[in-house]
C-alpha cells in the first residue's frame, strides 16, 4: 500500500506541478521528512542496553528515567541479566566447534542472494 501512495503521490505533484521548475519542488517535499528525523534524533536518549554495554549503569538509569520507566531497577537489572547471558552466547557462537557449521550457513546464504534463487 505504501508504495502505491508513494507512486500515487509522485503522480499527482507531477500533474500539479509540470513546469520546467517541478523538479525542484519535489526535491524540496521530498526533502522534510528526512529533516525531520535529523532534528528528532537529538531528542532521543541513549539505549539503556548500549550503556551497560559500555559499563556505565548511572547513565543506564538516567536513560530509563526519561524513557519513562517505573521500575528502573528491576528493568536494569533484566538488561545485565540478558547481557550477561549474550556474552556466553558469543563465546558458543564463535567457538571452533561451531564455527564451520557457521561459515556454511553464511555462505550458503551469500551464495543464495549472489545467485538470485529463492
Amino acid at each position: 500500500f505504501g508504495v502505491a501512495l508513494g507512486f500515487f503521490i509522485g503522480y499527482t505533484c507531477g500533474v500539479q506541478f509540470s513546469t520546467d521548475q517541478s523538479w525542484r519542488i519535489m526535491i524540496c517535499l521530498g526533502s522534510i521528512p528526512p529533516f525531520i528525523s535529523l532534528i528528532s534524533v537529538y531528542f532521543i536518549p541513549e539505549s539503556p542496553r548500549w550503556l551497560i554495554m559500555t559499563e556505565r549503569p548511572g547513565e543506564a538509569k538516567r536513560a530509563l528515567s526519561q524513557l519513562g520507566d517505573l521500575n528502573i531497577d528491576y528493568t536494569l537489572q533484566a538488561i545485565v541479566d540478558e547481557h550477561n547471558e549474550s556474552k556466553a552466547f558469543e563465546g558458543i557462537l564463535f567457538d571452533k566447534t561451531t564455527r564451520r557449521a557457521l561459515l556454511i550457513a553464511a555462505g550458503l546464504g551469500i551464495m543464495q542472494q549472489i545467485s538470485g534463487t529463492e
